[in-house]
C-alpha cells in the first residue's frame, strides 16, 4: 500500500518528462525543392537524389545544377532521410568517401532560408530546398517532398 504513491509520482514524473520532449521536437512541414524560376526545368526526385549526391552536375538541359543545402541540422536530417534515403552517418561517410578520393565536394551550406532564397532567386545554376511554409514568389518550386511517416 505504501509503495503505490512513490510510483504514481515517478509515473507522472516521467509522463511529464516525455511530454516535454515531445512538445520541444521541432514541427517540420514538408520538403521544398527550389530552383530559379526562369529555370525551365522538370526534376524528378531521382535526378534531385543524384544532383545533391554529386552524381550529376547538369539539369535535365544541360546547364550546370549547383546544390545548396542548409545548415539546419534538422532540415538537414528530412532531407537526407526523405529525398536522399541516406541517414545522417551514412551521408557523413558517403561525404569522407568522395572528398578523399577527391571525386566531388558536399553542396554549400547556407546558414539560413533567407540567404539560400536570394542565393536561388539570383542564380539559374542554383537548386536547394527548403520548409515548404518558406517558399515564396521569388523562387520556383519543382518538387514537395512529404517528411510526414505513414
Amino acid at each position: 500500500m505504501y509503495l503505490l504513491p512513490p510510483i504514481r509520482l515517478q509515473l507522472n514524473a516521467m509522463l511529464l518528462c516525455i511530454s516535454c520532449v515531445w512538445l520541444s521536437i521541432p514541427a517540420l512541414s514538408d520538403i521544398a525543392i527550389i530552383i530559379h524560376p526562369d529555370n525551365t526545368n522538370q526534376l524528378s526526385i531521382t535526378k534531385i537524389r543524384k544532383i545533391f549526391l554529386a552524381k550529376t552536375k547538369v539539369f535535365p538541359d544541360g546547364t550546370t545544377a549547383i546544390p545548396i543545402q542548409i545548415e539546419n541540422a534538422d532540415m538537414r536530417k528530412q532531407f537526407n532521410r526523405h529525398v536522399l534515403n541516406r541517414s545522417e552517418s551514412s551521408i557523413n561517410s558517403y561525404w569522407a568517401r568522395m572528398l578523399f578520393s577527391s571525386k566531388a565536394k558536399p553542396p554549400a551550406i547556407y546558414g539560413n532560408v533567407e540567404d539560400i532564397k536570394q542565393k536561388v532567386a539570383r542564380s539559374a545554376t542554383s537548386i536547394a530546398y527548403i520548409d515548404v511554409k518558406d517558399v515564396d514568389n521569388r523562387i520556383k518550386v519543382v518538387a514537395v517532398i512529404p517528411t510526414k511517416d505513414s
